[in-house]
């Protein structure tokens, strides 16, 4: 149907008179019915693109069944690196390292590779560059390993748990927390963005964020607390010495 526009036109001075304006050219219709059927075609496209990645998405994601890995050995290191996910090391068997891992994908799956170098327990899981719906590819450890190991450990997004590690650990994080309980040996801790708890700590501490709040609750010999932005606090502590240093943000240091 081809429609005709009509416009009027009206003015107040003296004088003045009420007339029909003229309608638009055939160019100007076919024109606004060009723009018209631009959006409705970029809208459809939209709709259609949407639902193709909803059903792949719906198609892809699955939650990976859990797995147990037995290392008959003691330990002596753990080196893990987790793209996303969570990680949690704690004190375990004196004669073996156990490994359980489980984790979600999608259309890509996070990688899971468990290696023994020597007495070295290598960790290894990435879900790729780019990778679509990367919320949902995730692996997430729990390794139980000899009290007196040591750990190397580092997760992109996600979160670190360390618990009754006598040997000496660092921890990384670049967005994400880091838990620590119980170790004894020298621990370093850092955080891109988000925060480090540590608790019941024997051995010295020297932990960082770059945006995020640091606290330890029981601590015995030296605490170094830093942050870019962020507020630290440090308390119960016994026989320690402490220092804490923020740019933007509290400190709070409370000796028992």
């Amino acid at each position: 149907m081809v429609g005709v526009l009509t416009t009027v036109t009206t003015s107040t001075g003296a004088g003045d008179a009420v007339g029909a304006g003229t309608a638009p050219s055939a160019t100007d219709a076919r024109w606004a019915w060009t723009g018209i059927g631009l959006a409705l075609a970029v809208a459809a496209v939209a709709i259609w693109t949407g639902r193709i990645v909803s059903t792949q998405f719906a198609g892809s994601y699955a939650t990976m069944p859990p797995h147990r890995r037995t290392f008959a050995v003691a330990v002596r290191m753990v080196d893990v690196s987790v793209q996303v996910g969570t990680v949690v090391v704690e004190r375990g068997s004196a004669a073996k390292a156990v490994v359980t891992t489980s984790g979600t994908r999608t259309v890509r799956a996070p990688t899971d590779h468990e290696s023994l170098v020597g007495r070295t327990l290598r960790i290894r899981s990435a879900c790729g560059a780019n990778t679509a719906n990367a919320d949902y590819c995730r692996r997430s450890y729990v390794v139980r390993v000899p009290g007196d190991a040591s750990v190397v450990a580092a997760v992109g997004t996600g979160s670190l748990q360390i618990s009754g590690i006598a040997g000496r650990v660092q921890a990384s994080v670049a967005t994400g927390t880091v838990a620590m309980s119980k170790t004894t040996g020298p621990v370093q801790a850092t955080v891109d963005t988000g925060s480090i708890v540590a608790s019941g700590a024997r051995g010295a501490l020297s932990l960082h964020t770059a945006n995020g709040s640091v606290a330890v609750n029981g601590a015995t010999t030296r605490v170094s607390l830093s942050s870019d932005t962020g507020n630290l606090t440090a308390v119960d502590l016994t026989g320690a010495t402490a220092s804490a240093t923020t740019a933007g943000g509290s400190v709070t240091l409370a000796f028992r």
